[in-house]
C-alpha cells in the first residue's frame, strides 16, 4: 500500500474488491479527522466503508512530493 506514488485511498478500495463476497459494496468514504504534523506533512483520518465492515485508515501525507504513507490499517 505504501507505495512511492499513487492514490492510497483508492488502491484500498481496488484490493477490496478482491473480497467483495465476504466485505460487501463499497458504501462511502468519509474524512474523519486532519490535522497538521509539520509544515509538509499532515495526517488524515478517513473510514471506508462496506456493506460488512469498516476500515479506519490514518495516511500521512507531504504536500511536496504528493506521497501517501499508510500508518493505520484496521478492520472492524
Amino acid at each position: 500500500m505504501n507505495t512511492p506514488s499513487g492514490n492510497a485511498l483508492q488502491q484500498i478500495k481496488e484490493l477490496m474488491r478482491d473480497f467483495r463476497s465476504e466485505v460487501g459494496g463499497f458504501l462511502g468514504l468519509q474524512e474523519m479527522d486532519r490535522s497538521a504534523i509539520n509544515q509538509n506533512h499532515e495526517k488524515k483520518r478517513y473510514a471506508l466503508r462496506f456493506e460488512r465492515c469498516t476500515i479506519d485508515l490514518d495516511l500521512i501525507t507531504n504536500a511536496n512530493t504528493n506521497t501517501q504513507i499508510v500508518r493505520r490499517f484496521d478492520l472492524r
